[in-house]
Parts: structure tokens; C-alpha cells; sequence
């Protein structure tokens, strides 16, 4: 479908010659879909009110996977169902019984709607016209159901369906077999609709404002290389500029129109808060602060605002002060791996960037070169602390840092580029509680190339992680069977014959029937029979443990 074909189309789309039938449109994120939305449901309003069929409806949901009460099936028949009976009430007496009298609402079950909804179909004296946009933005169980009943419409119906969405599966495939028309969207048939769609606003932004025009051009001709193909950048910039009150403004906000997204707000894995930003700002920005200390107030203060340069494409929760992307299709169309933007973020260098800043951070002075968020007992176990309400409010990054640096599952998921972090850096000693901690997560891992680089970098084998994995790093490898890591461990002149909580690391591997692991420790001289707890020598460890296989095998 094309922006100039719609002119034309909609006229098409608002009277009896349009058949009943669904119609799918469907395109990859930012590429235009919503605009399409809106223009089709401005146009069709318009329409309708001078049809020649009074008894015309129109109906039109927009998805939202940001509010969970518009994420739901039931919750977008139950909106077209309140649109519909809102301009037909006399429709109301063919669904009554199913509505639910005493409590004054529709029913939750997905079957009942959509048989009240049928139902008006049915018998409407005239064409109902129904808009679903980003479907795909629907709770996948619930639109799963919503497709196969979409798939059983009965095409006799006064239906005219249109749905937009995402290249998904499901919504393909019900739109290539449900009896209607699937059009899809790229940027190749895109770009002519795009460019015209520019210059329609700017010309608009023109005459409302009555800009010089050097300046309208200028506008015209930034949008259009910076659009990337994307209607999503064109709208939400143009709309920014438009909401400036003097030429003067407007030029000021071309100039400082971001040509990038800010890769922590795409990246990072949670909402970041105002003053998080601000701070990761101030020390990875093009002006880093490099006072030797955390940055002071008045600095973060004037930093608060940065977000704004990206007003267009970014909200502020003023309910947990969080700033995020105003729309899923802005960070999936910026992070696509095959995005023709300019200004795609690339994921590998803004995660390279982010623990760059928070070990910046954690590894100052009032942190204790990271003793604040990981501490070390007497005894080298290294234990994450909890962080009081009061260190937590007085410092507005420390708690975003220990998450990305410290804390538990989370940090399993990002060793690689942990790895890539360590490699890249000249010395970890500055924060050697955060290197050694590190080596305790990569051991129990099994991530063979972190534990090689935090070697390299003379992390502390003796130091030992937390809860289960309390052991030291030749014991804890040798106990899981990380053989690669054992033979790693060994050549970096790890004791193998280390007695810790009575046991030698070939106690651990014995008792868990890791023969791999223990071969490569008999190898480099482990003592076979170096007494543990209760006199146990490995060979009683491994027959205990052989014991115990066989038992299970019988049972």
C-alpha cells in the first residue's frame, strides 16, 4: 500500500464498492504502518459522515504492548465492541444476554465476544468497518486465539477488516489463508510515499508557521537524509520541530537533531532513570568528567535534560522518573541487524560502552575501587552487599552499575562481553574485588574464554563466590567438570594439592565422578591419597560416588 495510493484507495476502502473482505498490511518496524493507521482512520471518519450509507460504522483499535490493559484479545474486541454499539445502540438488543447485566460489562471470555460481535456482523444494515493496528503488539497467546477466529469469519459477513502488523508467523500465515488481501511494506516501496509524505508536512510546518524559506528547505532536505527509510524518525521529528514557536527555535532544534539514538536507552536492560542517564552522560559523553571522583551535583543537574535533544523518540515517566523509547518499533528498527538507517545502534559497542562506564564509576574512590557493591571476608570469600536506601539515593548510579557489574543470573548472561571488557583493558587491579568476583561467575559458568582473560589479568584463584559456588576456582571447576577450565586453572600454577573445608580439589571431583577432571589433576600431581573430611582419600570419594551411580541405574 502506498501513502499516495491511499488518497485515491480510501475512497475505494469508504464505499459499498469495497467488498467485504480483510484486508493485511504488513511491514517490518518504523516503516510506516501506524501512519497508514491514522491517515486510513481520519479519512474514513471523514468519509462515513458524508456517505451515502448512513448506517456506515467504523471501528478501530491500536495495540500497545507498553500498557498490559491493551495488550489482550479480549481487550480489542471489547473496544471495537464499545465503538460499535456506542454509534448503533439499537445494535445492543441482539447481544444483551451476553452482557453482563448486574456488573454493567462485557464478558472476558474471548468466545463470547467474538459471538457478540459476529452477531452485530451479521445483522448490521450496513457496512461495519473495523482497523486493527499492530496486532502484533497483542499478547502472543491471546492473539494467536484472535487469528484463528479472524481465520473462521464466515466471508458473507458485512465486514471490512483491516489489520496491520509485523512480519510475524502467525499473522502471515493468517492473512495469506483467511480468504482476504495481504500487502506488505518495505523500504524499497516505501521511500517515494516517504519523501512525499516529508514534504506534505513540511509544507504544512511551512504554512502554519510561516517560516523563512531557506529554512523550510533546510528542514525538508534533514528529515529526508536522516530519515533512514523510516516514517517513524520523519514523524516524531517533524512533530518536535513543529512545536517550537519561533523560526529561530526550529533552526536551533535542526541543528541539534540527534543523529543517533541514545544506545543506553536502546540497550540497556531496564528503564534507566533521569538521573542514571545524566550520569553515564557525564562520564562517557564527548566531554567525559574526568575530576578523579564521582561526578558532583551541579554537574549531573545540567545533564538532566540531555534526553530532550531526543525528545522525538524518547518519553520521561514522570511515575519512576524513567525515560524510555515512545515506541517498540524504534528500538526494534534501530538494533535490526539489517536496518538501512544511518544510524542503527550497534548492540556489541553500546554493551562495551556501558561496562566501560560502570566499572569507571564503581572503581572510584568513595567505592572503594568496587569494595561498596562486592566485599572480601578474611577467609577471600567475595560477598555481594546490599546497598542501604540512604548510599542508594546519594549516589543515582551505583545502583544501575551493581546491577550491570555484580548481580547474580543476570551477570551469566553478559560474560562474553565481560570477556571482551577484560581483554580490552590495560589492568583490573584498580578493582581487583570486581575482577576476582568475575572469575568466580566465569568459573561456575564454564566460560572457558573469561576465565582465560581474567588470568591474563592475575585475577585470585583462592578467592571464593557466594552462596553454592562458595569453593575456590579449582575446586568449584573441578567439581563441575569444567575440565578446559581445570587444565586453564592447573597451568596457572593453581595449587592442585590446596586443602580447603578439608578437601583437595581432587576430593571434589572424586565425590562428583568427574573422571575427566581428575585425570588432569592426577596428571599434575594431585595426591590420590591425601586425607579429607573424616579421613576420606579421593579413591574412597570415587567409590562412594560409583556406588551411588549404580544405585540410581538400578532403580
Amino acid at each position: 500500500m502506498r501513502v499516495a495510493f491511499s488518497e485515491a484507495g480510501i475512497h475505494r476502502l469508504g464505499c459499498r464498492r469495497w467488498p467485504p473482505a480483510s484486508l493485511w498490511l504488513i511491514g517490518p518496524p518504523g516503516i510506516g504502518k501506524t501512519i497508514v493507521s491514522c491517515f486510513l482512520v481520519d479519512k474514513l471518519q471523514e468519509l462515513l459522515r458524508d456517505s451515502e450509507s448512513p448506517s456506515a460504522i467504523f471501528a478501530y483499535y491500536f495495540c500497545d504492548n507498553k500498557d498490559e490493559q491493551r495488550q489482550k484479545a479480549t481487550a480489542i474486541l471489547q473496544g471495537i465492541l464499545v465503538q460499535i454499539l456506542k454509534k448503533a445502540p439499537e445494535l445492543f438488543d441482539l447481544v444483551k444476554r451476553y452482557y453482563r447485566i448486574k456488573r454493567g460489562s462485557f464478558p472476558g471470555n474471548l468466545d463470547a465476544l467474538w459471538r457478540m460481535l459476529v452477531q452485530i456482523l451479521n445483522n448490521s444494515a450496513g457496512p461495519i468497518y473495523v482497523l486493527i493496528d499492530a496486532l502484533d503488539e497483542c499478547e502472543e497467546a491471546s492473539r494467536i486465539e484472535l487469528l484463528a477466529l479472524l481465520a473462521d469469519l464466515d466471508p458473507s459477513t458485512k465486514a471490512r477488516i483491516l489489520i496491520t502488523g509485523r512480519p510475524e508467523a502467525d499473522i502471515e500465515e493468517t492473512g495469506q489463508t483467511a480468504g482476504g488481501h495481504l500487502l506488505r511494506l518495505d523500504s524499497a516501496k516505501i521511500n517515494d510515499d516517504l519523501s512525499r509524505f516529508i514534504d506534505m508536512r513540511v509544507d504544512e510546518l511551512g504554512r502554519k508557521k510561516s517560516y523563512p524559506e531557506k529554512l523550510i528547505q533546510d528542514i525538508q532536505k534533514a528529515v529526508r537524509d536522516q530519515a533512514g527509510g523510516t516514517f517513524l524518525w520523519a514523524s516524531l521529528v517533524l512533530k518536535d520541530i513543529a512545536a517550537t514557536k519561533r523560526a529561530q527555535s526550529a533552526r536551533k532544534k535542526l541543528d541539534s537533531m540527534p543523529s543517533d539514538l541514545p544506545g543506553w536507552v536502546v540497550v540497556s536492560r531496564r528503564p534507566m532513570t533521569v538521573i542514571e542517564l545524566a550520569t553515564a552522560a557525564a562520564l562517557g559523553g564527548p566531554e567525559s568528567w574526568d575530576g578523579g571522583a564521582v561526578p558532583p551535583a551541579d554537574v549531573i543537574d545540567e545533564l538532566k535534560d540531555g534526553f530532550r535533544c531526543c525528545r522525538p523518540l524518547l518519553y520521561h515517566g514522570p511515575d519512576d522518573d524513567t525515560i524510555n523509547l515512545v515506541h517498540q518499533s524504534a528500538k526494534d528498527y534501530f538494533v535490526a541487524m539489517d536496518s538501512l538507517s544511518p544510524y542503527r545502534v550497534n548492540r556489541e559497542e553500546t554493551s562495551m560502552k556501558i561496562l566501560e562506564t560502570c566499572w569507571r564509576y564503581v572503581a572510584m574512590p568513595e567505592f572503594e575501587q568496587g569494595a561498596v557493591i562486592v566485599s572480601r571476608t578474611d577467609t577471600s570469600q567475595l560477598v555481594p552487599t546490599k546497598l542501604s536506601k540512604r548510599v542508594l539515593d546519594a549516589y543515582g548510579f551505583l545502583g544501575y552499575a551493581a546491577e550491570e557489574l555484580r548481580d547474580g543470573g543476570q551477570i551469566t548472561e553478559r560474560l562474553t562481553s565481560i570477556t571482551k571488557f577484560v581483554r580490552k583493558s590495560q589492568s583490573l587491579d584498580p578493582s581487583s574485588v570486581l575482577r576476582d568476583h568475575w572469575l568466580a561467575v566465569s568459573v561456575s559458568a564454564g566460560h572457558v574464554e573469561g576465565v582465560q582473560a581474567l588470568l591474563d589479568k592475575h585475577a585470585d584463584t583462592t578467592a571464593r563466590g557466594s552462596g553454592w559456588d562458595w569453593y575456590p576456582a579449582l575446586h568449584l571447576a573441578a567439581m563441575k567438570g569444567h575440565a578446559a577450565i581445570v587444565r586453564l586453572l592447573v597451568q596457572s600454577k593453581c595449587d592442585v594439592s590446596h586443602v580447603w573445608n578439608r578437601q583437595t580439589a581432587l576430593h571434589m571431583a572424586a565425590k562428583s565422578g568427574r573422571a575427566e577432571t581428575s585425570r588432569i589433576l592426577l596428571e599434575n600431581g594431585a595426591e590420590v591419597n591425601a586425607k579429607g573430611e573424616s579421613g576420606q582419600t579421593p579413591l574412597h570419594c570415587a567409590s562412594d560416588a560409583s556406588c551411588k551411580s549404580r544405585r540410581r541405574l538400578a532403580s
